[in-house]
């Protein structure tokens, strides 16, 4: 029997085989020990509101949708149509948020309810039969997704700090010190008071007292401001967001 060994250009192929296979396994074992998937840093909220009317024939349709990046276990102010949605989110087990939530519903027929569900992201919580004008309904859908990224801006203060509080006839006006609406100030104020009525009865403000308005030289991370506008209107708790500096 020929028992010579395999010449080195026969070896060759073999030792090439090998390394192939040996790489493909060590590929293998890092990818399955590999550093984990980093957690998501806050939740991107896609809000949709449709509307129904119950009649002959049934009608719904979309009639407002807004989204915002929420900061995890904050409590962050959103408005949709005529709805206003305090929500705060928090991170549950693998794949799951928690949403604790309170509506309100402002207008003729107010409406109002609080809950907290466990949802998986990119399913919506669907709230339904939401009170609307004469035989309308409404039907809320809130999604979350996970982000890499965290919001920017800053949080709303109460009282007090870098922040002045002038109040007027109709209006506790906010603003930070040396801010650009503090140098015009007078004239935001004058207009204001004077336009009190028409901005009262646009944005649904039908709380008895003063209205808080917030002057924001920046994005707010609690109250984000609606993107088509530069401002937010929260009629359940009487105040308004409003951004002011050299871009606005």
């Amino acid at each position: 029997m020929d028992r010579r060994r395999p010449s080195r250009h026969c070896r060759q192929p073999i030792s090439l085989i090998r390394l192939i296979v040996c790489s493909g396994i060590v590929l293998w074992v890092c990818a399955g020990a590999g550093v984990a998937v980093a957690a998501p840093q806050a939740a991107h909220l896609e809000l949709l509101l449709r509307e129904t009317v119950h009649a002959e024939p049934e009608e719904s349709e979309i009639v407002d949708s807004t989204s915002a990046l929420i900061e995890f276990d904050l409590e962050t102010t959103l408005r949709v149509g005529n709805q206003v949605l305090y929500i705060t989110v928090t991170p549950a087990d693998d794949g799951r948020v928690e949403l604790h939530y309170s509506l309100f519903v402002t207008g003729s027929i107010p409406d109002q309810r609080s809950d907290r569900h466990r949802v998986e992201y990119g399913t919506p919580l669907i709230l339904d039969d939401i009170k609307g004008k004469g035989k309308s309904t409404y039907r809320l859908l809130i999604t979350p997704t996970p982000s890499d990224s965290v919001p920017d801006g800053i949080i709303l203060p109460s009282e007090g700090g870098e922040w002045t509080v002038t109040p007027s006839a109709y209006y506790q006006f906010r603003m930070s010190r040396r801010s650009l609406a503090q140098f015009h100030f007078a004239e935001l104020r004058n207009a204001l008071e004077y336009e009190y009525e028409a901005v009262k009865d646009s944005l649904d403000l039908d709380v008895p007292g003063k209205v808080d308005y917030f002057f924001v030289d920046g994005p707010s991370r609690d109250v984000p401001l609606d993107p088509r506008f530069d401002y937010q209107v929260d009629p359940s708790r009487n105040r308004i967001v409003a951004r002011h500096d050299p871009q606005y």
